[in-house]
């Protein structure tokens, strides 16, 4: 079955590459072999679950609340609910529309240390100012130094990795424990524009939910940077009534006063936990809206082993997500991908 399914979705793809308008035929190649990469990397993932869970009834992990999950996982840099309102953090939390930023981080290098630092700098230059960051160091084998906490910045410490799920959650308690109306959700490894939780608010205003940016490749200039863009991999799909089936945590701000519920920790890696908590969020109801104007640029492993491991990864949950939306599937295939670059599918190069 997953044969058929990964033929099918060769055909759809490169269908839909070469349907694009603007592109000289060489990139309309380029980009359709690439796509071969994601599409068999997803379903060589499927595959491997498949057979490692073939004779395997196990139940679904147990859902955790957020505060439950916090004092399970937090230790170290913890902050307390009431140093938020009797500490140096209390002047913030009288504004209504108090925004913090939660940031995952889980650094294998020194090297991703530099990025996170980055993403540090470009949100002390937003036009507005978060009221606070929470970076949630998910036991991390090199970890968040000391230095990086400030005035404004929280770093807490999981006591085990547990994935990004789990470590949004903590940061959603503790911006909740500091008086936050807003998150914004941003990956350790993302460049926000200037103006990105400005365009967040103005969204919120408008339609109080989820509110889903456009992210873009921080190296456009290489060929898989490109194929990010084109095809929009972290930039959510729409359905036919032009309404969000889901957008990504690496750029995503939630009103928490409409959306009360928490990322699903039963999704231990960095895959399909921000599809379900949206999916989740549209079957209640919730408005799920894009918006061009908030602009995050994303990092990639811009070379064809990279692209391979990142899809496989992500074909590697889908069984997850099909357990508890059996209707899943059914949307997946209804929607299209929402392209990072291309307005009316057109795009000169």
């Amino acid at each position: 079955m997953t044969a058929v399914e990964c033929i099918t979705a060769l055909h759809y793809a490169i269908r839909h590459v070469f349907r694009l308008k603007g592109l000289s035929f060489y990139c309309k190649l380029q980009i359709s072999l690439l796509k071969v990469v994601a599409v068999v990397g997803y379903h060589y993932g499927k595959f491997l679950t498949i057979r490692r869970h073939h004779d395997e009834t196990k139940p679904l992990p147990k859902f955790f609340s957020a505060q439950d999950r916090v004092h399970k996982i937090v230790g170290g840099h913890w902050v307390s609910a009431s140093q938020f309102t009797n500490g140096r953090y209390s002047r913030a939390a009288l504004d209504p529309n108090t925004v913090a930023v939660v940031v995952p981080v889980y650094a294998q290098s020194a090297e991703y240390l530099v990025l996170v630092s980055k993403t540090l700098e470009r949100l002390a230059r937003q036009t507005r100012l978060p009221n606070l960051i929470v970076l949630v160091d998910d036991a991390s084998p090199v970890p968040v130094p000391d230095s990086f906490a400030s005035d404004t910045v929280v770093v807490l410490r999981a006591a085990f990795n547990a994935g990004p799920a789990s470590a949004r959650n903590a940061g959603v308690h503790v911006a909740k424990a500091f008086g936050a109306r807003y998150i914004c959700y941003l990956d350790a490894d993302c460049i926000p524009a200037a103006d990105w939780i400005c365009q967040m608010l103005v969204a919120q205003a408008a339609h109080p939910g989820i509110i889903c940016g456009r992210t873009t490749s921080t190296q456009p200039e290489t060929l898989v940077g490109l194929y990010h863009d084109i095809c929009g991999t972290l930039n959510g799909r729409v359905l036919e009534d032009e309404s969000i089936l889901y957008g990504c945590t690496c750029n995503l701000a939630v009103d928490i006063k409409v959306v009360q519920f928490d990322f699903d920790t039963g999704f231990p890696g960095a895959a399909f936990e921000d599809v379900e908590y949206c999916v989740r969020a549209r079957k209640q109801g919730i408005s799920l809206r894009y918006v061009k104007e908030a602009v995050v640029q994303h990092h990639y492993e811009c070379d064809c082993r990279g692209l391979f491991k990142q899809f496989q990864r992500y074909g590697s949950y889908e069984h997850l997500m099909c357990k508890r939306h059996p209707d899943y599937l059914t949307w997946l295939w209804a929607s299209t991908e929402i392209s990072s670059v291309l307005e009316g599918h057109v795009f000169n190069r």
